[in-house]
């Protein structure tokens, strides 16, 4: 979402009759909070040994 200009911002208040941005600024935080909480990592399990695939012998290398 694109960030609204100061002259619109200001206009959007007196239109509300209070801070919007105060608001959202608060919304935003909480969903930040909240977000950090919820967040666990997953224990990492190995993968398998890497194998190179077998070299081609019917033809010289160059």
């Amino acid at each position: 979402m694109a960030t609204a200009t100061k002259i619109i911002q200001r206009l959007r208040n007196v239109l509300a009759g209070h801070d919007l941005q105060a608001k959202l600024q608060l919304r935003y935080e909480e969903i930040a909070k909240s977000e950090v909480a919820k967040t666990t990592k997953a224990p990492v399990t190995p993968g398998t040994v890497y194998e190179p695939p077998p070299l081609s012998t019917d033809q010289p290398y160059l």
